[in-house]
Parts: structure tokens; sequence; C-alpha cells
């Protein structure tokens, strides 16, 4: 089983460039760890978001998929309650695809490998607590 590590780097959220909320400089950062489970295949990548309970995206990584476990490490995440979503980008294309239906056509998943029904889970059962100074780790189970 292949596993694969994945530091996030300062970057910019996507939609309005605005700065990622956590820094380096911060001193009480902590790292979320998230094994990824259940992953199909070596191709493409796997894309994860942090979401605060707001539903703002706060911190996100990338890291080439490896069949089995993949395992991606975001540091710098303050201390505070989190969830993960994620999905295997196995086209590459940088999106999830959907049917048109609207249904995914890629592997997804979120944190606590909470169970998804009729959409997404709510916050409360893919919740994670960020410790200051710990690692916190948590899994996804990815749903083909």
């Amino acid at each position: 089983m292949k596993v694969r590590y994945i530091t996030l780097l300062a970057s910019v959220i996507a939609v309005g460039q605005a700065p990622l909320l956590a820094s380096s400089a911060n001193a009480k950062a902590a790292v979320l760890r998230v094994n990824v489970d259940g992953v199909r295949s070596d191709r493409g990548s796997i894309r994860a978001a942090v979401i605060d309970a707001a539903g703002r995206r706060i911190a996100s990584a990338v890291s080439p998929a490896a069949r089995g476990i993949t395992v991606i490490l975001i540091h710098d995440v303050s201390p505070g309650e989190y969830a993960v979503r994620l999905y295997h980008d196995e086209n590459g294309n940088e999106r999830m695809d959907r049917s048109i239906l609207g249904l995914p056509r890629e592997g997804y998943g979120f944190s606590r490998s909470a169970h998804v029904a009729l959409g997404m889970p709510s916050f409360a059962s893919s919740r994670v607590t960020v410790t200051t100074g710990q690692v916190t780790t948590t899994t996804a189970r990815i749903a083909y």
C-alpha cells in the first residue's frame, strides 16, 4: 500500500484571491493529518479543503493519488473545529466531475468518514477539533 505525504504551503483561496487564514507565523498552529482511505487508483490527485462551521474554506491541499491510502498533512491550521471535504480528481481537470443529474462521477469523501445519504453530511458529523500544537488525525473514506 502506497502512502503519500503532502505539506500545505502558503497559497491563496481561489475565490477572491483572499489569503489563507492560517499562516506559518501562527505560534498556536497545529497540523491536520487526513488519512484518505479507499483510493482506487494512482491516477490524478486527491484534492482536500478544510472548511469552518460557516462553510468558508480556510485551507486546501492537493496530493498525487496513491492506490489504497493517501495521507495529507496540512500544517499551520489554527485551533478550532473544522470539516474536511475531498475528492479524487482522476482526470486532472481540477474540478469534481458530475453526471447530467448532478451526481459525482469521481470519488469523494469527508472527515470522520461521515456518511452521505442525500447530500453532503452535516458539519457536526464530519467535525474535527484541531488542538494547539498537536497533530490531529482524521480518516476520510472515498466513495465512488
